[in-house]
């Protein structure tokens, strides 16, 4: 016959042998005759049996309230968990709110000159590092003085919002307008030379058929063997939109990759556009 393995004591099964133990050893001193005071021994024996069921039940009243305090705990815990996400949710909100309006021009909604010169910057970066297309777009508004003059700034700057508003439906969600200075504005593109004179044409002919200003574009494309920089690449880009301005307005000019940018050529080019 096997023997039985002994059963492991638990928490409960100790505490119930420590209260019985003092009750089973105060009964076998009890007489078994009633004692002076009348009182019988089965009374003592219920008596401290009585004591032991009281402390029994004192010790799991502590433990539910030990249970209910931890479980308390924890909902507390998650409470105030859920009200950190929530407040670092809203504080990241508000962080990009402020970027956002960081980089964003008041009056015409698109990117301002400084995000620009940002993306410009690391686009060029990339360009150099795999080889990726970029092109520069520079707009300026034809004769836009006049409106100034003859309808006020107001107006002028009425025109401007709804400009960059146009241009900015009018491109892909990979191409960036911004608002360059004054009433020019400045596009970039992850394209060729010749995608972006495309482009520079579409944005001229939707200009031409919704609104009553005209605009003049110069394109250039970046070239790593010249440009290096985005200065560089933004010069070639002034230089077609000067270009453009001499040659009549409302009209697209590129600058080529390899044409070499020189001061006395966009002074000449200045000249003849006034």
């Amino acid at each position: 016959m096997r023997p039985t393995r002994p059963s492991r004591p638990t928490p409960l099964r100790v505490a119930l042998a420590a209260l019985a133990a003092p009750v089973a050893g105060f009964a076998s001193t009890v007489p078994s005759q009633p004692a002076a005071s009348g009182f019988s021994a089965g009374f003592w024996t219920g008596f401290a049996s009585a004591a032991a069921l009281g402390a029994l039940a004192l010790l799991g009243q502590r433990r539910a309230h030990r249970r209910q305090q931890h479980a308390l705990a924890e909902q507390r815990q998650k409470e105030l968990d859920q009200v950190v996400a929530r407040r670092t949710a809203d504080l990241v909100n508000a962080n990009r709110t402020l970027r956002d309006l960081a980089d964003t021009d008041a009056l015409t909604g698109v990117s301002n000159r400084r995000h620009f010169d940002r993306l410009l910057r690391e686009g060029v970066e990339r360009a150099l590092l795999t080889g990726r297309r970029l092109s520069v777009l520079l707009i300026d508004v034809d004769h836009f003085k006049q409106v100034n003059d003859r309808e006020g700034h107001l107006a002028g700057d009425e025109v401007l919002r709804q400009l960059g508003q146009l241009l900015q439906r009018a491109v892909r969600s990979d191409t960036v307008v911004a608002r360059y200075g004054g009433e020019e504005f400045a596009v970039i593109t992850p394209s060729g030379l010749a995608e972006a004179v495309g482009l520079a044409e579409r944005l001229r002919r939707a200009v031409e058929a919704d609104s009553r200003i005209r605009v003049s574009l110069g394109v250039a494309s970046f070239e790593p063997k010249l440009d290096g920089d985005e200065p560089a690449l933004l010069a070639r880009a002034d230089r077609a939109l000067y270009a453009a301005k001499a040659a009549g307005r409302n009209r697209v000019e590129s600058d080529p990759p390899g044409a070499p940018v020189t001061p006395q050529a966009r002074r000449g080019a200045a000249i003849a556009a006034d």
